[in-house]
């Protein structure tokens, strides 16, 4: 089911990035950042959490295979939300209020939550 959201996404992005051409007219149309509606939408049991103005999804298969160590904590879940509507840096949807969120090592498009020692890998989701 993740790879079909990827490769799902990956083709709305070509088709956004490619835009329309009306006679000698390009258009192109892009989006900078991916909202919590947009993932949800897409897939409703995402598991998803805001850092600054990034979403990050957990449970995608290639990421989840990575071997990856913990760096420094950057922020601890502040809130929960359920409504995509009321996320803000620090809430996630079904990570447990007080969830501590680490750099990884060696990628800046990963995060990692520890929930009770097991670590979760969360990629950004933006657009590319």
């Amino acid at each position: 089911m993740h790879s079909n959201l990827s490769l799902l996404l990956l083709v709305s992005y070509i088709s956004i990035l490619t835009g329309c051409t009306t006679g000698t007219e390009e258009q192109v149309v892009t989006i900078s950042e991916i909202t919590p509606e947009e993932i949800l939408r897409l897939e409703p049991d995402a598991d998803i959490f805001q850092y600054n103005d990034v979403i990050y999804q957990t449970n995608i298969d290639w990421v989840d295979e990575l071997e990856l160590t913990t760096g420094k904590r950057v922020m601890t879940i502040e809130e929960n939300a359920s409504d995509p509507e009321g996320f803000s840096h620090g809430t996630a949807n079904l990570l447990p209020i007080g969830t501590d969120i680490f750099e990884a090592d060696g990628r800046h498009d990963v995060l990692i939550a520890d929930v009770d020692d097991e670590y979760l890998y969360y990629m950004a989701i933006v657009e590319g």
